[in-house]
């Protein structure tokens, strides 16, 4: 695909060694061995070879977590409604409204970016489900079929 190794070594080698990379979209836009070779910090929700990280990219990474970053309560219902709403609609079926029930749907809440940046941690421990997958980066998986989805709050 166009995006397979979007951000190779050459790419790399002609950015600030400063530039934090980070991937939440799709395991090989970035070459991860190039990027482990790089010097440069990253951040990595998705990766190449998922589920089977490789362990020294894992143990370099600032932040990684099991390819969780859109496991919140609000996006799962977000996504079930989208569906729904789209089978409805192309079987004429009363559903256009439709939403998970005992869900609250996130109403948006323009944050300032200084204050978004002030409250994520005390809304959302990123670093503890960092350190989680760098403990046990065989279990995949299992951390990220049994995770407890959050809440959305911005």
């Amino acid at each position: 695909s166009t995006t397979h190794h979007l951000i190779d070594g050459q790419l790399l080698e002609s950015i600030n060694k400063e530039t934090l990379i980070i991937n939440a979209s799709r395991g090989g836009v970035v070459d991860n061995r190039a990027i482990l070779h790089s010097g440069h910090r990253y951040a990595f929700d998705v990766w190449e070879e998922e589920p089977n990280i490789d362990g020294k990219l894992l143990a370099k990474a600032m932040i990684a977590t099991p390819h969780i970053a859109g496991y919140s309560i609000q996006g799962k219902a977000n996504a079930t409604a989208m569906c729904v709403r789209a089978f409805a609609s192309f079987f004429g079926l009363p559903l256009g409204g439709w939403y998970p029930q005992g869900i609250t749907p996130t109403s948006p809440n323009l944050l300032s970016w200084t204050e978004l940046c002030n409250s994520i941690t005390t809304n959302y421990d990123i670093l503890r489900d960092s350190n989680t997958l760098k403990q046990s980066g065989s279990d995949f998986e299992s951390l990220r079929n049994n995770y407890n989805y959050r809440r959305e709050y911005f």
